[in-house]
This record gives structure tokens, C-alpha cells and sequence, in this order.
């Protein structure tokens, strides 16, 4: 038997301490890898640089997505400062594994501690490349380790493989893809991500659903995907078309209009509906910066009114000009004719859900509106009426009835527009309803706070003005939430909008530091997106332009007005007795020669039957008036109430309600004047 001695003296293969410690790091090494999701396969030939390819499982399945080691093992005692332990590679072994497609990395085993160390072969490179551009020319590197390779580190390892093993996956399936697409033009995509997509996949997600996605105020979405594509991808009408749409809304005019004139030059690939748009869209942005006038603009709009879906927002903001034209003028029923029109658009078959709740917030707002001046109006009759024959509780009563019916009805059309547009996720109309009511409530306030019955009474004494801090904190929480939607969804005019209300409402409170916060951030949108009009308005609300500035200047005219036409009916009233004066002396009494007239509200008076025809001129009597007054004549002494011009009924009629104003008096003061040149005399009837 061969004993020790001879073994020690034989001729053997010496063992490297080197091998040795590289079997003790990969017996520690292997079963760190859970068999359920890796499969470790060692490199069986003499390796350049990677000892373990290792594949990923998922579901029990192979992948074939994998990932590489480079092991490393020291013996070193040695730490630096800051924990780490430092390690020399050759650069041909780091360009080794960089030149792998699957995610690499470099693994140490320190002995002294049975622990390993790992780092990605990108993130050590991309090290060097901050340090050093040519740091390729150099021999070797120190690689630092200072991360632990555990469980944690493993799973981070499982889920880079699986995330670029798809990623690789996707890419093959593009290339395949993009080989036999007609449009030879589309890009593959990739951002920092690695997320994949390519300009047919955008294209078609654009043209898919782009105008659903704009009909929810989320055109700055299609903007950041458009954004993502290459510059091949707008090569149809109808992508065009919507990306015009989102530049338009988002305030982006220039970027619209060149959207819109490659649609124009691809739009026989539209539909009808899709060419209707593209020609209210393209007119609507030449017409915002000047490029074709009003009367252009106009007759581009008429052609459309007719037009399914669009001709309805055309009606739409028809309808809205011509009821703000007619409250400049004496129009009968504009507001009737308003609603019906705003009806019609509702009900019409072609109205989808968007237009529906469009035109329901411009209802809300013009009946609160409406709500609002008849509340003035009452009240500055009341105080009319009560100047001349004291407090009317029953005026008062009926008037508070009228109002506050109104303003229920108001407030529930409100709350009933909310609800429809959260049920349908139309968040836009949601907070265009906001606004509305906003505008609404800040406006009566200001009314209330001007406009108030004068005369006091036992039974309605004046109430308590109640503290009004809460309910206008929950008005601006309101607005700022609107302010931050529309911002968020980048519509810059109804940002501006939401930001100019809120301004006025600070103002009004006299929040002066913060309302010039609001204005600032107005005055810089607007320089922004260089918005003309919106620049005009700007100008308006700076200049005593907000709602409350411009009721009391409003209001300060009435006064002024009134105290002018107070003096004016003093003055009328005084030449009114002057004449009756004088016709006193003059004895005349009635006689049956004559016919007889009672001239509400001045009096009795009298002429000859042969100047019927030019008492009839004088008073502005109807036909029908004239034939009910020739019959009345042969009968009784009847009553002609030149409170109305003409008069087209005999009798009182609606009595003193006929008075609405000095217009009335000029016309009364007119007659008698005229009675008393052609010698008609008043006298006092023995009743």
C-alpha cells in the first residue's frame, strides 16, 4: 500500500488556490436560484467571460429570456472607505459582456464572509462613461462592489430579464410588422423605458378613438402620444384632423391651422361628418387669428348650420348671439326665443350627449341671468311703487314668491346638469356647469348687496345681514377647481375664464393681493398663447370691468338718469297746472254740443264733435280703438288711458301699471299740451 510520504513525493498536478476558491463560490453561488424560476445553465466551453447563462421560468413555462454572470471571487481582508470592495477587470472582458443582448452582470464572492456582491455591466459602464468618453482605450477598470446579492437583488434581476426579454420579443414582432405595412414611412419607437410602439400602432390608436378621447377634454393626451411617434406618422386626413382638434382646444393655434391644411389636402379620405368638421375647425382657427373676417367667417357658419353634429354647436352659439344682441334692444319674448331654440337643439334626433349638456350649461346660465335682473326689477318697483302710496305687503309677498319659485326651479336644473354629466363622465360640461352657477351666485350677491326694498315695516322689519365668508369660500373653492381642470386639460379659454371669474369674486371681497395673483397668472396665459380677444377682455375687467364695478357704475347712471327725469317730470308736472290754471278762468262749461273724454290719469275734457278725427291723431288711437270709441261716444263718456302708446282698448286697462317710466309722462304731457293749443279744455265733472 502506497503510503503518505510517497504521495507527498509523487509527480501530482498542483491545486490553485485560485480553482479553490472558485468551487467554493459556485457550490455558495447555485443554490441562491430558486429551480421554480431559474434554470442555471454553466458555460460548458472554455469561457471568454461568462461562466452562467441562466434562463427564467414563469408559470412553471420556459421563456427563453435569460440572463448572463461573470463570477468573480477574492480572498482580499480589505474594505474601502466606503464599504466597498474593489476589484480590477480587463476592458475586453467588460466589452464582452456588454456585446451580450441579455442583461449582464458581474458577481463577487468575498471568502472572508461566504457573501457575494454583484453590479449590471450597463450601470458600470455608463460609470466609465461619465468619467471617461475613451475610457475604451485603457487597459482595465476597478469595479467598486457595494451591492449585496440576495433575495431582493435576485428578484430585481428576475424582473429586468422579463421586462427586456419582452421588450426583444416586441421588437422582433415590429420589424416582422413593419416589413409588409404600406406606409414604408412608419418608425419602431422605444423610449428610455423600454416601452415599444411604432407610428401604425399610434396612427391607428389616434384615428380610433381620438375624438372620444377629445370629447372628454383630454385632447393634451393626444398631443403626448402624437409626441411619441416619429415625424412619419401624420400621413392621413382624419389623423390630422384630430390632432388639429387637440392643438385648436389646447390653445395651440398655428399647430392647429398646419393640421387642419394637411387634412384639407387628404380629405377625400373623410367622411361627410369628418369634412364638416375639419371645415368649422380650420375656419374657426383662421378666424381667431385674423387670417379671414367676420363676414367670411359668418357665411363658413351658415353653410354649416344645416350640417349633422356640428351644425348643432353652430345653431348652438347662434342661438347665444343673437339673445345677447337682443337684450340691447326692446325685443318681446327674446328669452322665450331663446329657450325654444336652445329646446330644439336638445331634442334634436342628430344631438349626441356632448351637444345636449353644451346647451344646458348656456341655459343655466343665461335663466340665472335672467333670474337675477328680475330680482332688480322687482324690487326697484316695489320701491317705485311704495314711494308714491307707502308699504304694499301683498306686493312684496307675491314678488318674493315669483323669485324665489324661479330661483328653486334654477337651482335644480343646476344640480340636475351636474348629475347628468357625472353619470356620463363628460367632466368638461361638469365643470362648464361650475362655472356658470359660479357666475350666477357671485353675480346676485352683488345685486342684493345694491338693490334692497328702502322702506321699513312692523311686520317685515330688515333681516340681519347673515355672515356671506362661507358661502363665497365655497364659490372660489368651486372656481379653482374648474381653474385646475381646465388648466389640467390644457383648454386655455375656459382656464381664462374660470381665472377671471375667480379674480372678480377676489376683487369684490376686496382680497386684493390675491386677485393680483389671479391676474398675473392671467396676463401670462395669455401673453403665452398670444390670445387677441381674450387680451381685450383682459383689458375690460382690468378697467372697473368685473361684474360688481360695472353694476355700480350701472346703477350710479340710473341715479343720475332718474334724478335727471324726476327733474324733467317736476318740470312737466309744474307746465301740467299752469294749464289748468289758466283754464279755470276761463268759464266753459260742459255742454252736450261737445263730445266728452275722460283722459286717464289727468282728467275730464271736452271738444267739438267735429275734431273727433284730430283728437284721434293727437291721442295715437288704434283702428280698432277709433270704431270702439265712436261707439262708446253715442252711449257713455269714455276712458282713454294715455299711459299707452298707442292706445288700442277703451277703458282703465291695467290702470296705474300702464306708468313704467318718463317716457309715459313725455307722451301724457305731450296730449295735454296739444288738448290745450286746440283749446279742449279739462273740467271737473259733477259726478
Amino acid at each position: 500500500m502506497i503510503d503518505d510520504k510517497i504521495l507527498d513525493e509523487m509527480n501530482l498536478p498542483w491545486a490553485s488556490s485560485n480553482e479553490t476558491l472558485e468551487i467554493i463560490s459556485t457550490n455558495y453561488f447555485l443554490p441562491l436560484f430558486n429551480p421554480d424560476f431559474f434554470l442555471i445553465r454553466p458555460e460548458a466551453e472554455r469561457d471568454k467571460g461568462i461562466d452562467h447563462h441562466i434562463e427564467i421560468k414563469k408559470g412553471n413555462k420556459y421563456l427563453n429570456f435569460r440572463f448572463v454572470i461573470q463570477l468573480k471571487a477574492t480572498d482580499s481582508k480589505g474594505f474601502n472607505n466606503d464599504g466597498s470592495i474593489s476589484l480590477q477587470l480587463d476592458t475586453s472582458n467588460i466589452n464582452y459582456l456588454l456585446n451580450n443582448p441579455m442583461p449582464a452582470f458581474y458577481v463577487l464572492f468575498f471568502k472572508e464572509t461566504n457573501t457575494f456582491y454583484y453590479e449590471s455591466i450597463n450601470d458600470f459602464a455608463q460609470s466609465l462613461y461619465k468619467k471617461d468618453a475613451n475610457w475604451n482605450t485603457q487597459p482595465s477598470h476597478v469595479l467598486r462592489f457595494l451591492k449585496p446579492f440576495n433575495e431582493s437583488a435576485i428578484e430585481e434581476i428576475f424582473q429586468l430579464t422579463l421586462k427586456k426579454g419582452k421588450f426583444q420579443r416586441t421588437i422582433n414582432e415590429k420589424v416582422i410588422a413593419q416589413s409588409i405595412t404600406v406606409n414604408t414611412g412608419d418608425r419602431i419607437l422605444i423610449d428610455n423605458d423600454l416601452n415599444v410602439s411604432d407610428d401604425s400602432e399610434i396612427r391607428k390608436l389616434i384615428e380610433g378613438i381620438g375624438l372620444e378621447i377629445i370629447n372628454e377634454g383630454k385632447w393634451k393626451d393626444i398631443i403626448f402620444v402624437h409626441k411619441k411617434a416619429s415625424g412619419n406618422v401624420a400621413s392621413t386626413s382624419k389623423y390630422n384632423l384630430v390632432l388639429g382638434i387637440a392643438n385648436y382646444y389646447s390653445g395651440n393655434l398655428m399647430d392647429a391651422l398646419s393640421f387642419f391644411r394637411t387634412a384639407a389636402n387628404l380629405k377625400s379620405e373623410l367622411t361627410e361628418d369628418l369634412k364638416n368638421h375639419l371645415l368649422f375647425f380650420e375656419a374657426t382657427v383662421k378666424y381667431s387669428i385674423g387670417l379671414i373676417s367676420n363676414a367670411e367667417y359668418e357665411s363658413k357658419m351658415q353653410q354649416l348650420e344645416s350640417a349633422d353634429n356640428v351644425g348643432l354647436y353652430i345653431k348652438l352659439e347662434k342661438a347665444k348671439r343673437k339673445y345677447i344682441e337682443s337684450l340691447n334692444i326692446n325685443t318681446k319674448d327674446r328669452y322665450e326665443n331663446f329657450v325654444s331654440d336652445i329646446n330644439a337643439i336638445i331634442t334634436d334626433p342628430k344631438a349626441n350627449d356632448s351637444i345636449k349638456l353644451n346647451a344646458k350649461c348656456e341655459l343655466i346660465l343665461f335663466e340665472g341671468y335672467k333670474n337675477n335682473m328680475e330680482y332688480v326689477k322687482g324690487v326697484s318697483m316695489i320701491n317705485a311703487f311704495e314711494e308714491s302710496i307707502g308699504p304694499n305687503i301683498q306686493l312684496r309677498v307675491d314678488s318674493a314668491k315669483r323669485f324665489i319659485s324661479a330661483n328653486e326651479t334654477w337651482f335644480k336644473n343646476v344640480q340636475q346638469l351636474k348629475e347628468d354629466a357625472i353619470n356620463t363622465k363628460n367632466h368638461f360640461a361638469y365643470y362648464i356647469a361650475i362655472i356658470n352657477e359660479v357666475k350666477v351666485s357671485y353675480e346676485f350677491e352683488v345685486y342684493t348687496a345694491n338693490v334692497f326694498i328702502v322702506q321699513d315695516t312692523a311686520e317685515f322689519p330688515k333681516p340681519e345681514i347673515p355672515n356671506k365668508e362661507p358661502f363665497f369660500e365655497r364659490m372660489l373653492e368651486k372656481i379653482s377647481k374648474a381653474v385646475s381642470y381646465f388648466y389640467h386639460i390644457g383648454h386655455i379659454e375656459n382656464t381664462v375664464v374660470a381665472l377671471s371669474t375667480k379674480y372678480e369674486i377676489l376683487h369684490y371681497l376686496n382680497r386684493i393681493e390675491e386677485s393680483k395673483k389671479v391676474l398675473y397668472d392671467l396676463e401670462s396665459i395669455i401673453e403665452s398663447f398670444d390670445l387677441v380677444d381674450q387680451r381685450k377682455k383682459l383689458e375690460i375687467l382690468k378697467n372697473n370691468g368685473a361684474t360688481h364695478q360695472h353694476f355700480k357704475v350701472w346703477m350710479d347712471k340710473i341715479f343720475s338718469e332718474s334724478e335727471a327725469k324726476k327733474g324733467e317730470y317736476d318740470k312737466m308736472r309744474s307746465e301740467m297746472i299752469k294749464m289748468d290754471e289758466k283754464e279755470s278762468t276761463i268759464i266753459k262749461k260742459p255742454t252736450t254740443k261737445n263730445l266728452h273724454i275722460h283722459l286717464f290719469p289727468i282728467g275730464y275734457f271736452q271738444f267739438p264733435m267735429a275734431q273727433k278725427e284730430n283728437v284721434y291723431e293727437i291721442l295715437n288711437l288704434t283702428q280698432e280703438a277709433k270704431n270702439r270709441f265712436d261707439e262708446m261716444f253715442k252711449m257713455v263718456i269714455p276712458v282713454a288711458n294715455i299711459c299707452y302708446i298707442p292706445i288700442s282698448q277703451e277703458g282703465y286697462v291695467d290702470g296705474k301699471l300702464g306708468d313704467t317710466g318718463i317716457e309715459v309722462w313725455r307722451n301724457i304731457f305731450r296730449i295735454r299740451k296739444s288738448f290745450y293749443e286746440n283749446k279742449y279744455y279739462r273740467y271737473e265733472p259733477n259726478l
